[in-house]
């Protein structure tokens, strides 16, 4: 790996990309699963959605 100028290292400083979330601010119970830790999915929101 080559670390190049920057801090950050070039094969990453290629890839430019953004990470976000986007939240409820109430529960949608609807996206509740029977599994470990799913109450976590009420909150979140499908960022794709919003760009249609």
């Amino acid at each position: 790996m080559s670390w190049g100028r920057s801090a950050i290292p070039a094969t990453h400083a290629a890839r430019h990309h953004l990470h976000y979330t986007k939240l409820s601010l109430l529960p949608l119970p609807w996206h509740w699963r029977p599994a470990r830790e799913s109450w976590k999915r009420m909150f979140f929101l499908d960022p794709a959605l919003a760009w249609d």
